[in-house]
């Protein structure tokens, strides 16, 4: 596997989970590149920081209307 397709499914999977031979291939592939670790580890925390953020209100988002506050909210438990 190279590091272009070892990043496509670090990033599909984010979405859902992998079959299970990519998921082998990726966690060969990921114990060998420490490249893609990081990039890994790094996709981690921004995606833990986006959540967070999204989870705060904040002082400078102009103000929803509470039916698009709601919408947000069920798409965010979809996933």
């Amino acid at each position: 596997m190279r590091c272009l397709e070892s990043a496509r499914l670090i990033s599909e999977r984010r979405d859902h989970p992998l079959p299970w031979r990519k998921r082998v291939s990726l966690r060969f592939h990921l114990l060998l590149c420490a490249l893609c670790r990081t990039y890994e580890t790094q996709i981690g925390a921004m995606c833990g920081i986006c959540h967070h953020i999204g989870a705060e209100p904040s002082s400078h988002a102009p103000a929803l209307p509470d039916a698009r506050k709601q919408a947000i909210r069920e798409a965010r438990t979809r996933d």
